[in-house]
């Protein structure tokens, strides 16, 4: 059973059997299902027309998001996130650690 509980301050909790998970755990649950926020589970006979008529990328995304592909493309941009963040942060450590060297090196000969 997933369940919401809202307190009076606007904090809220997201419980699965009544253990409490983070949003994200949810989204993540429905993403392997196909019933994610914007899925079709059942596609009415305007929707399968305007499907056919739109663009190719659109249709790639419907495709992707029903083939459960969804999920492992936003775990790949989280991933990638973080390796940018990571690769950054060691960018950061070498030019300090270089400007310390450079730093010894002239105050020696000073």
């Amino acid at each position: 059973m997933i369940s919401r509980k809202i307190y009076r301050n606007g904090d809220s909790d997201f419980l699965i059997n009544n253990a409490k998970v983070r949003l994200r755990d949810i989204v993540e649950l429905f993403m392997d299902t196909g019933l994610g926020r914007e899925s079709f589970s059942i596609i009415s006979q305007g929707k399968v027309e305007a499907i056919f008529n739109s663009k190719p990328q659109d249709r790639r995304v419907l495709i992707e998001e029903v083939a459960g592909v969804v999920k492992y493309k936003k775990e790949k941009q989280k991933a990638q996130q973080e390796l940018a963040e990571t690769r950054s942060g060691s960018r950061y450590y070498y030019r300090i650690t270089a400007t310390k060297r450079t730093f010894k090196r002239t105050s020696k000969y000073s």
